[in-house]
């Protein structure tokens, strides 16, 4: 859809590579998060240069469409196709 298609170019843009997205589809949120009670989840692995990480959260804070993000780094990631 179009908001992952944005998030990846966004990597894209900061010199980085989209490894792997999977969409969970529409959940329901365990508790509200600013007024919304459901969600559309989606986790998205990518590489991205340690310096650009900061960018690249506030490329995503920018965006109303995005309610919360957890970002995890991995030192080693083995992507199972």
């Amino acid at each position: 859809d179009a908001l992952s298609e944005k998030l990846v170019s966004s990597i894209e843009g900061l010199k980085g590579k989209s490894l792997e997205t999977e969409k969970a589809g529409r959940k329901r949120l365990p508790y509200e998060v600013k007024g919304y009670t459901d969600g559309y989840m989606m986790t998205t692995l990518f590489e991205l240069p340690e310096d650009q990480v900061a960018e690249l959260k506030r490329l995503i804070s920018l965006n109303d469409n995005i309610i919360r993000t957890m970002f995890v780094e991995a030192k080693k990631v083995r992507v199972v196709k």
